[in-house]
């Protein structure tokens, strides 16, 4: 797949990641030293990653702490999104998944 197409794969993940949590996308996704991570709402920071591979993505502990660790900065639930092929699968810390159960009104989850 050519670099653009690419690109332009992974700008279109990030633009969905971000309508889907109700933000923002980051500007230069997060390269800069102010911005970190792909997308910001106001619950969560979100880092995408995203493969053509059919049957893995890569996602390493240091992509995961270092998400967990800018969200905690700002004050943020952190979140990964990972797109194999046309899937999308969220990755959410357990702090972070027990703050929705209980915010969707899920009362009955230990915590």
């Amino acid at each position: 797949m050519a670099t653009s197409k690419k690109l332009s794969s992974s700008r279109a993940q990030e633009r969905a990641a971000a309508a889907t949590v109700g933000g923002r996308v980051t500007p230069r996704s997060g390269a800069g030293w102010v911005h970190k991570a792909d997308a910001k709402s106001k619950h969560f920071l979100v880092e995408c990653k995203r493969t053509d591979n059919q049957f893995r993505l890569s996602l390493s502990l240091n992509d995961l702490r270092k998400i967990e660790r800018e969200a905690t900065l700002a004050g943020l639930l952190p979140a990964m999104q990972g797109q194999i092929g046309a899937v999308n699968y969220w990755v959410l810390t357990e702090t972070a998944f027990e703050e929705l159960l209980l915010a969707a009104g899920w009362d009955d989850v230990p915590g």
